[in-house]
């Protein structure tokens, strides 16, 4: 009676984790992301979900088998190998990277890698994020223009004000040189309305 009872409830744990395997197989299946297993010791995919094919082009069932870094942009792969390398070395459970790959048809994208190694082991999840690069890029090409329109404007500034405060400043002088001349009153008031002007001029160009 004892074995019987055994034998239902180890029945009854080999259903329940059967049903929590085949859910989470409908959720890796139906993932908008790539979802692969890969051998820790040579990179090869041992089996890969649904979503490559349309993220990548590449048919699921002929990619078992072959390497994970073949899909990086020739240029990256050595990198990439590396980075894998490092996880492995280091037995990192989680490690985020972007990274250029080339999709079946020879165009490219920006993916990010989410990697975790476990059990000789690495889970890798791959989500393209070729929208937020081109985002982000914008957003660079723009600050960097905000900022040579920036230098332009500032130079210019610079070359004006120099440009503007040094007759400027001779008016000054030359009036002061012209107080200390003999003048009559109404010469006098016409000096006082020219340095009240120039003083008033260069302020602005201070300013």
């Amino acid at each position: 009676v004892e074995s019987l009872i055994q034998m239902s409830h180890h029945n009854t744990d080999i259903k329940q984790r059967d049903e929590e395997l085949q859910n989470l197989t409908v959720v890796i299946n139906n993932a908008v992301e790539i979802v692969c297993i890969v051998d820790a010791s040579n990179y090869h995919i041992k089996t890969i979900n649904p979503a490559v094919e349309k993220i990548l082009g590449y048919s699921q069932v002929e990619l078992p088998g072959r390497s994970i870094t073949d899909f990086a942009v020739e240029a990256q792969r050595i990198d990439f190998r590396r980075k894998l390398a490092g996880i492995v070395k280091d037995s990192r459970n989680y490690f985020a990277f972007d990274f250029e790959f080339a999709r079946y048809n020879k165009s490219l994208i920006w993916v990010e890698c989410r990697v975790a190694f476990k059990n000789k082991t690495l889970l890798l999840n791959i989500s393209d994020i070729s929208e937020q690069k081109n985002y982000q890029n914008q957003l660079i090409k723009s600050k960097e223009t905000a900022e040579q329109g920036k230098k332009v404007k500032e130079t210019f500034l610079a070359n004006m004000s120099h440009e503007l405060r040094t007759p400027v400043n001779g008016i000054i002088g030359l009036t002061n040189l012209l107080r200390k001349t003999p003048l009559n009153e109404q010469q006098n008031s016409m000096i006082d309305l020219l340095e009240v002007s120039s003083q008033s001029l260069l302020g602005v160009i201070n300013d």
